[in-house]
């Protein structure tokens, strides 16, 4: 079987302007904090070990943000495993208290390549297993 790198995402909603550097960097800091919680519990460790690294991209034409996980998936059953658990239990759970910043309703997922042509590349942060 052949890996495949994909990325689960959520977008800002527009018209941030200049504070949307530090909603994603703030977001990014929840992100990296969740998942070294959820490394210490052994039941998630095959999920917590498909990720690479996080991403954060902006959409410069509505003045929006991303932030992103990156993972490597073998087949299309552990896809939508880890899918489901990184909404779950990463972006649901950091970024519900900023509801009125981030669109909650919307699941991005692409491919890593896709990530990069549809948004302007501002970070990316590798995950040390």
């Amino acid at each position: 079987m052949n890996a495949t790198t994909n990325v689960v995402y959520r977008e800002t909603k527009p018209d941030l302007g200049n504070m949307r550097n530090i909603i994603v960097e703030q977001a990014l800091q929840l992100l990296k904090i969740r998942l070294e919680i959820l490394k210490k519990d052994k039941s998630f460790d095959q999920l917590t070990r498909m990720i690479s690294e996080f991403i954060s991209g902006f959409e410069d034409s509505c003045s929006s943000a991303t932030v992103g996980v990156v993972y490597n998936v073998a087949d299309d059953n552990n896809d939508e495993e880890f899918t489901n658990w990184a909404f779950k239990e990463l972006f649901d759970r950091e970024l519900y208290l900023f509801s009125g910043t981030w669109d909650l309703r919307y699941r991005g997922e692409t491919s890593l390549s896709g990530f990069l042509q549809d948004f302007r590349l501002n970070r990316r942060d590798a995950v040390i297993h």
